[in-house]
């Protein structure tokens, strides 16, 4: 066994503290798609992650003991706070980041790790520190997002909001409710962390249409727009290195090679094939294929 397919192993059986999470809802669940939940959640299909998957799923770990060691020794704070509803919200049960403690009020303070920093706070984020605020009976809580490749963060501020708080509870007791319905029609909801689900290959939902949901073709949108742009940059870039005659050239921060290949001999498989047939069999491969991704 190899090193990398032990840690996998290792990895995927490690006590993330949280417990069952197919007996409880919480709080990062808010927006989540309901088939997912309910094949997690009732069906109980459990599937052990990849090594990949699970190194991107435990940055946020990383991120956190960022965090804890930048609070120091001058605030105390506590980690992984457990807060519980009741009476018929009992099914939900939160764990905050973190609840740090100052002289006149506490706050709760949520990490994400994320490699695209938002200008504003996301949806679910916001959500769930409301959440988070009104099991504990608390007025601020902050995000802090990190791209842990490039160093950019940013901080958001969430105040208390008993309206949202309210409604909120009243969206999960919805959602919880149909799952565990055996009369109704789970609602699934395709966008783009359907990729990432490990459920994609048995969900309904992502077959019922071939319509792109609202994330995704805004990031198609984006990278057609971007591909352009860059087409045009490098082909500036490379007339500027062919005007100067240029293999290599340094900037302050980057280095642009150009070095001139020759193509070198090829052979013409339509004239081998004409006049060697027989040869032309026994050297042809098998084609392969590769999905292709073409955007208009």
């Amino acid at each position: 066994m190899s090193l990398a397919q032990h840690m996998e192993n290792t990895l995927n059986t490690r006590n993330n503290g949280l417990g069952d999470r197919s007996l409880y809802f919480g709080a990062s669940e808010i927006l989540s798609c309901e088939e997912a939940m309910y094949l997690s959640k009732i069906e109980k299909i459990s599937k052990p992650r990849t090594l990949q998957e699970l190194i991107v799923l435990l940055k946020g770990n990383i991120g956190e003991n960022l965090v804890e060691w930048g609070f120091g020794e001058a605030l105390k704070f506590e980690g992984q706070v457990e807060c519980k509803g009741t009476g018929e919200y009992a099914f939900i049960t939160a764990h905050a980041d973190f609840m740090v403690h100052f002289p006149l009020e506490s706050i709760i303070v949520e990490v994400k790790t994320t490699n695209d920093i938002p200008d504003s706070i996301r949806e679910s984020w916001y959500l769930q520190v409301q959440v988070q605020l009104g099991l504990l009976g608390l007025k601020r809580g902050k995000v802090i997002a990190m791209n842990l490749n490039s160093g950019h963060h940013a901080e958001f501020d969430v105040s208390f909001n008993q309206l949202i708080f309210e409604t909120t509870l009243q969206t999960m007791k919805d959602k919880w409710d149909r799952i565990h319905d055996e009369n109704t029609t789970i609602k699934g909801k395709k966008s783009a962390l359907c990729g990432y689900c490990l459920f994609k290959l048995q969900c309904q939902t992502l077959k019922t249409d071939n319509l792109l949901p609202d994330d995704v073709e805004a990031m198609a949108i984006r990278s057609k727009a971007l591909k352009k742009e860059i087409k045009i940059l490098d082909e500036n870039i490379k007339a500027f290195m062919l005007a100067a005659d240029y293999e290599r050239a340094r900037g302050k921060e980057i280095v642009i090679d150009m070095p001139r290949r020759s193509s070198g001999k090829r052979v013409d498989a339509n004239k081998l094939k004409l006049l060697y047939p027989e040869i032309y069999e026994e050297v042809c491969n098998e084609p392969s294929y590769s999905n292709t991704m073409n955007i208009y």
